[in-house]
């Protein structure tokens, strides 16, 4: 089995670093620095074939690796992995699976999580705020995942996208939160850290500052996830895919309102 009891993500450096910029308001120019971020690239192979380019931020890429698999459908469960190597300037990774993934699974109807709209409200304030990366640059995007009424053996709460940790107002339950340049990224890095900490993602919630058209709403549904809650805008074909596999989907969620698109009974 490729999860690892002692697993501990990869430090890698280099997300942002400072500029020069000349800035200009109404009333002045001025010379200043701003905290601009990098990107990051890298291409993953798979039994020695060329599966896919990363244009990422560079933090936590066996995460995103794992992660993309699993909410693309490419991947039931880390059982499939042989094994998974990143060389040390993160460009390139390789793993070993029985098959070539050609084609997506299909997925199952969701089951429903409890959950309630006071909670949510709440929690959606205190993850998608939490990103350091996004406060300093503007640039990155935040995904997280809430396993309600479940603490982690080692930590009540785990963040892995920097040394802060995020407490709960109401309670200390296990929580994921990652960040990339691309909202995409930062939930497949979410949902890696989960399946490599040996959480299950059909008993979690996810949270993301982007907005959810079809294919974020698909990653949630490849990957089980029950509820997705955005702070953005939904679209159209995001609901029809909520109703159809009973994906939970909330939008514009503030810290006093949200829409509900479709809720799962």
């Amino acid at each position: 089995m490729f999860l690892k009891n002692d697993y501990q993500p990869i430090p890698l450096t280099g997300k942002t670093s400072m500029q020069h910029i000349t800035l200009k308001d109404p009333s002045s120019i001025c010379e200043r620095t701003d905290l601009i971020a990098h990107e990051h690239n890298m291409e993953v192979w798979i039994n020695g074939s060329l599966f896919i380019r990363f244009n990422c931020s560079g933090k936590h890429l066996e995460q995103l690796i794992i992660g993309y698999l699993k909410t693309e459908g490419f991947l039931r469960s880390l059982n499939e992995i042989n094994s998974l190597s990143i060389r040390k300037d993160g460009t390139r990774a390789d793993l070993e699976m029985p098959v070539y993934p050609n084609y997506k699974n299909t997925p199952g109807k969701l089951t429903p999580i409890s959950w309630n709209p006071t909670q949510i409200l709440s929690y959606s304030d205190e993850f998608l705020h939490a990103s350091k990366e996004f406060a300093l640059t503007g640039c990155f995007h935040s995904a997280a995942l809430l396993f309600p009424g479940q603490t982690d053996s080692k930590e009540a709460v785990i963040q892995t996208d920097s040394k802060e940790t995020v407490i709960s107002a109401d309670s200390k339950e296990t929580v994921i939160l990652m960040n990339d340049i691309k909202r995409h990224n930062a939930i497949d890095k979410a949902v890696g850290e989960a399946l490599l900490r040996g959480l299950a993602p059909d008993q979690a919630i996810l949270f993301t500052s982007g907005r959810v058209p079809s294919d974020m709403a698909s990653k949630a549904i490849h990957a089980g996830i029950p509820m997705l809650v955005s702070r953005a805008a939904v679209t159209l074909p995001a609901i029809e895919l909520a109703k159809k596999y009973g994906l939970t989907l909330c939008g514009f969620v503030r810290s006093d309102r949200m829409n509900i698109y479709h809720r799962e009974a």
